[in-house]
């Protein structure tokens, strides 16, 4: 009679530590997935912002650059990325060579002594925005962590070389005024 011996074979040997590094290496991957879709969705808001002040500064006066910067596709596009802008605040800031400020808020006119050919010129002039905005996460909670489970809100700021320096034909007072 022949004693039979039992072969053993390496069919199914590296399972186990398959399995093991698969479990991991996916985990991995959607914690780096679900962790940078919020500095994505900053990122992406920074660029907008600083697209949007530089297509309003190209304006041709001063008061439809607000309107530009509401008509700006980059709004539709951002609420479909998940980023909500709110209402922005625009100012121009006039800056001369001795490197005085004065920032005038919407709605109000340059100081003749700001304005080209002033007391105060030359001047750099710079519209300057300021803009809220809501980056949303990919899972929200009632109570959570801003940027992880709940909405980050923050605040960009950006800026761009106002270029019409020229005065209105008809009523002889500069852009930048009206």
């Amino acid at each position: 009679m022949r004693i039979r011996h039992k072969r053993l074979n390496n069919k199914g040997y590296n399972l186990p530590e398959f399995c093991a590094t698969f479990v991991v290496f996916t985990l991995l991957v959607l914690v780096i997935a679900f962790g940078s879709i919020v500095p994505f969705r900053y990122m992406l808001a920074n660029g907008m912002v600083a697209s949007m002040v530089h297509k309003a500064a190209l304006a041709e006066k001063r008061s439809l650059s607000s309107f530009v910067l509401s008509q700006d596709p980059c709004i539709a596009f951002a609420q479909r990325c998940g980023i909500e802008f709110g209402a922005a605040k625009i100012a121009m800031v006039c800056i001369n060579k001795a490197g005085a400020t004065v920032t005038i808020p919407s709605g109000c006119a340059v100081p003749k002594d700001w304005l080209p050919g002033g007391k105060n010129a030359p001047c750099t002039y710079l519209l300057q925005l300021s803009q809220p905005a809501t980056i949303k996460t990919l899972i929200t909670s009632d109570k959570g962590l801003p940027g992880v489970t709940a909405p980050l809100k923050v605040n960009f700021n950006a800026a761009s070389c106002w270029e019409n320096l020229g005065c209105d034909p008809v009523t002889k007072d500069f852009f930048i005024n009206e």
